[in-house]
């Protein structure tokens, strides 16, 4: 005869919890958030991966004890720290990019799966609210969340950065539990949950940049009556992130690949409008095949506009002793 002995444990659901619309403070959250992380760093740590935290399988005791349920569909690590991509199991609302996909993941599935958790547990809201698993797929890979704060007001900037940091695109989440964890840790005690660090993207929200650019008398009716720009958020908040180290002294070279009509054009005069709206300077140039292949092409098309009188942001002095050092400078 066999048995198996298990520990008798009291509780609900966080499920149960959240169906009850009984309000939680932050404190709460991220106190109960704390021991999901600890429970899981001493997983990840003997290799294993959870890959299904959700509601349903947290309990809370009633001195508020968080036990994580059900590792049913855990995984072991193999000596890189990754398990084999191929099989997608989980719940979809709660699961990473990666995840989904099918591909290789590591302890940042879970750790994606615990933010979706703490901004459900203090909003009551999903972060990618939709009926169909290939729009949240979809939402996922190309659109950023709405703040916590946006529905709880109650949570502060520190608190929504750590969330935000933890359900973001792969190279960006925390890289650990134990990271989640000590950044809100943080915030629980009132501290800086990060580093001083040059802003990538001062005073901008991705999801507005549309909203926000208004054309001016420069631009063209065409411009003027452009068509609303979608599916491509993900790739012009890297741009946008590139213009904020830009303008802090860490200028790159940037270049954006892709078949013909995947948008390409549509994202450059998006991501043209955004600096122009940050009172930027845009050199914008084209070197087309039909017009030839001249290497000096797409220069002379930028200064062209540039210099051209219609450019307001550059005095007539200003103007004619610029061209006098290009042409000093770089004989064309």
């Amino acid at each position: 005869c066999r048995f198996i002995v298990m520990e008798y444990i009291q509780g609900d659901p966080l499920a149960k919890l959240l169906a009850s619309q009984k309000p939680v403070n932050s404190e709460l959250a991220i106190n109960l958030t704390l021991q999901i992380l600890n429970g899981l760093q001493r997983a990840h740590g003997m290799g294993i991966l959870h890959r299904d935290i959700k509601p349903d399988n947290i309990l809370i005791t009633q001195d508020n004890t968080v036990k994580i349920l059900d590792f049913g569909i855990a995984k072991l690590q193999n000596k890189q720290g990754l398990t084999v991509g191929g099989d997608i199991l989980g719940t979809i609302e709660y699961m990473a990019p990666e995840q989904m996909m099918g591909e290789t993941v590591d302890q940042r599935c879970d750790i994606y799966s615990v933010g979706i958790l703490l901004y459900q547990t203090l909003t009551r809201q999903l972060p990618f609210p939709t009926d169909s698993p290939a729009a949240i797929l979809y939402k996922k890979l190309n659109e950023d969340p709405i703040p916590p704060s946006h529905y709880n007001q109650q949570i502060s900037t520190q608190l929504d950065n750590v969330i935000l940091k933890a359900i973001c695109d792969y190279e960006n989440r925390w890289p650990s539990a134990q990271d989640f964890a000590e950044n809100l840790g943080s915030v629980l005690n009132g501290a800086s949950t990060q580093p001083q660090k040059i802003p990538a993207t001062p005073d901008i929200q991705i999801d507005s940049i549309d909203g926000e650019v208004e054309s001016t008398d420069q631009e063209s009716n065409a411009e003027q009556f452009r068509p609303v720009f979608i599916g491509r958020n993900k790739e012009l908040k890297k741009l946008v992130n590139m213009y904020g180290q830009a303008s802090h002294g860490k200028g790159q070279v940037v270049i954006v690949a892709g078949e013909a009509g995947v948008g390409k054009s549509t994202l450059a005069n998006q991501f043209r409008r955004y600096v122009r709206n940050s009172q930027g300077f845009v050199l914008y140039g084209a070197s087309l095949y039909q017009e030839g292949m001249d290497a000096y092409m797409p220069y002379i098309d930028a200064l062209r506009g540039f210099f051209s009188p219609e450019n307001l942001s550059l005095s007539a002095d200003n103007r004619m002793n610029l061209k006098e050092m290009i042409r000093e400078k770089v004989p064309l």
